[in-house]
This record gives structure tokens, sequence and C-alpha cells, in this order.
């Protein structure tokens, strides 16, 4: 039978781990300069993330090369795609690794408090990092 860790089912289990790994492999991404612009490294190193993060290859590419800026003159809106160069597109990556990576620590914690929770008692989880003990409520 199936078992269910703090409160998560085997699905959310797998789907926490899938995550994990698209995380560690959006590391592998690297970014040469192909006429001032960042431009993909390799795209086999970009297939596995995309596929694990659950988004299209040529997607999740154009994300980490290029952001879109919205330009504003008088009463218009324009939308503008701007490509980036290989120092943005790296900050780009770590940047939606890091954002990523929150959103599921806050996922796991969320879950781990409904866990504990038991008869209305205020209960917390401590978590020791590299950076010292704190409390999350």
């Amino acid at each position: 039978e199936a078992m269910s860790v703090v409160g998560l089912s085997v699905e959310d289990q797998d789907s926490v781990l899938q995550l994990v790994a698209g995380i560690l492999h959006l590391g592998n991404i690297s970014f040469r300069e192909e006429n001032n612009y960042a431009v993909v490294e390799s795209q086999d190193f970009l297939a596995f993330p995309a596929f694990l993060l659950g988004v299209p290859q040529d997607r999740l590419c154009s994300k980490l090369t290029s952001r879109i800026m919205d330009s504003k003159w008088g009463g218009k809106t324009e939308s503008i795609s701007v490509t980036l160069n290989t120092e943005q597109a790296c900050f780009s990556r770590d940047a939606l690794s890091k954002a990523v990576y929150t959103r599921l620590f806050d996922f796991l914690v969320d879950c781990i408090n409904k866990a504990i929770q038991k008869d209305q008692e205020e209960l917390n989880i401590g978590v020791l990092d590299i950076y010292g003990f704190e409390i999350f409520q």
C-alpha cells in the first residue's frame, strides 16, 4: 500500500522530487554569446529540465534568453521582446531556479504544518540551515 509522508501523497512526493530534479538540471544550462546575444549552448541540457518542469523546451529557451518589456508612450502600451546577453541569461536561469525552489519550500513547510496540527494547539516547525536556526509560523 502506498504511504503518505507528512500528508503528502505518493503522487505529490513524486512531483516534489521531479521539481527538485528540474531545479538541479536548470543549473546545467549554459549560454554562449552570438552577435551580442545569449543562446543556449546545448539543447540537450535544455530538454531534460524543460521536461521535468513540464514546460515546452522552446518556451523555456525564450524565457531564459529574452524578456518582455512594456513600453508606454502617449496612451498606448506596447510589449517588446528584448534579447538578453549571457550574463543576464545566467541571472534569469538562477532567478527561475530560486523562485521554483522558494515556492516548493513554502509548499513543503505548509504541508508539514498541516500534518502536525493537533487540537488547535499551536506548533511550529524549526529549520536548521547553514545560516542558523529559524522558526517558521
